[in-house]
């Protein structure tokens, strides 16, 4: 996944997702403070447990 994989990297990830039926999963995340990044996971059904309130849904 990409965020484990950033945070092997040693980049300190916070991140946000909230499920969506026509798109999957929608992960917001912030890189080191640098810009915000937006990735479409399909088909994951990731859901954060703490959903960031930066998170939107894809309409």
């Amino acid at each position: 996944m990409l965020v484990q994989a950033m945070a092997d990297q040693g980049v300190e990830v916070s991140c946000g997702a909230v499920q969506d039926e026509v798109f999957g999963a929608v992960m917001i995340f912030e890189a080191g403070g640098i810009d915000t990044r937006e990735v479409v996971l399909r088909p994951s059904r990731l859901v954060a447990d703490q959903p960031s309130p930066d998170v939107r849904r894809l309409r």
